[in-house]
């Protein structure tokens, strides 16, 4: 058993979030968009004199992208209600309250 596998999936997560550089949310787009620049700037075909560094930061980019992908892969995402409402536009939260109201919505 080798020692990264003693690690618990939040601790692979953690390293995984921070060699992305992501804080402690983050939506799939902004993963795979941070993912795609990191690795475009740590390409080894970009490295001149310091290839040794380049490939060993692409590893770690793959690695932690993997990581997290995998993670995200097994993710149950809700469709209740209660989720999808944390998460709706601005526009139809005030739209459901006030939307009817003569004063605030379009009127009769």
């Amino acid at each position: 058993m080798n020692r990264n596998s003693r690690k618990t999936l939040f601790e692979r997560l953690t390293e995984a979030r921070k060699v992305l550089g992501l804080g402690e949310e983050a939506t799939l787009d902004e993963i795979k968009k941070t993912f795609q620049d990191l690795i475009r700037t740590w390409h080894p075909d970009k490295a001149g004199e310091n290839s040794e560094l380049h490939h060993e930061k692409s590893r770690a980019i793959i690695e932690a992208y993997k990581t997290i992908m995998e993670y995200c892969k097994e993710y149950r995402i809700s469709f209740s209600r209660e989720a999808v409402n944390r998460y709706r536009p601005d526009e139809e939260f005030w739209w459901e309250r006030f939307g009817h109201d003569p004063m605030w919505g379009p009127g009769t």
